[in-house]
């Protein structure tokens, strides 16, 4: 059943999550200027014991991040500040006792983006979509269709070939040692779309999966895997 823990300190919206080594983070958003970081403990007993604690601040306000877990550290990713879109990429490496402080990734990203998506697979992020500008009329469906790589050994991002469908605000998720993306909104149409498609890093290009079309059209949702299933949520 539901139970409903502590809120957090401050109210947010187009922030970024992820799980490390078992505390739930949520970094940026509005209307905190996008900057501020939370932690929360799922390990206490019982809900009136689970508490958010603030982190450290992000170096840059970022909202429409995106954030994953690899190895010991938190990536956030891109994301705007209200007028600029960021390219930059930054990262944590708390523990139980010591907080730690953000630093750069000084390699970044290839492409400025916001509302767009990643995932850890195989050590590497695989970043794809998104936006690279605040105006709706300006924005590239190139653009939108691009993904790269980041390996964290070498510090550098590596281009991949394009989606088939340019996305935002779209949800990614890892499946049998692929990249599943699926619905997000097409840039200046408005309309979101209920197409899957899959990247597969042993063949090197992305393909459209009709039998995993979703029934009905989605845009700024979620999507995970549990027990083997990908469930898309929102």
């Amino acid at each position: 059943r539901w139970e409903a823990p502590q809120p957090m300190h401050t109210p947010r919206f187009v922030s970024g999550a992820a799980v490390l080594g078992g505390y739930l983070y949520v970094c940026g958003g509005f209307p905190e200027m996008g900057t501020s970081v939370q932690r929360y403990n799922p390990r206490k007993l019982s809900a009136a014991e689970k508490w958010w604690t603030p982190m450290p601040n992000l170096k840059r306000s970022r909202n429409y991040c995106a954030v994953v877990a690899l190895h010991r550290h938190l990536y956030v990713m891109g994301g705007h500040d209200g007028s600029q879109v960021w390219n930059s990429m930054e990262r944590i490496a708390p523990s139980d006792n010591d907080h730690g402080a953000f630093e750069w990734v000084y390699s970044g990203m290839r492409q400025r983006r916001h509302t767009h998506a990643a995932v850890v697979l195989q050590n590497r992020i695989y970043i794809c979509g998104g936006c690279t500008t605040l105006k709706s009329e300006d924005m590239n469906l190139d653009m939108a269709r691009s993904a790269e790589v980041f390996s964290p050994g070498s510090h550098e991002s590596a281009p991949l070939p394009q989606m088939v469908v340019a996305r935002y605000s779209h949800a990614a998720a890892v499946v049998k040692d692929k990249v599943v993306v699926s619905g997000g909104g097409i840039p200046g149409k408005h309309q979101s779309v209920n197409s899957v498609e899959v990247y597969a890093p042993s063949v090197g290009c992305w393909a459209l999966c009709p039998e995993m079309d979703m029934v009905g059209r989605r845009g700024a949702h979620l999507s995970l895997v549990a027990a083997g299933e990908l469930y898309v949520i929102g």
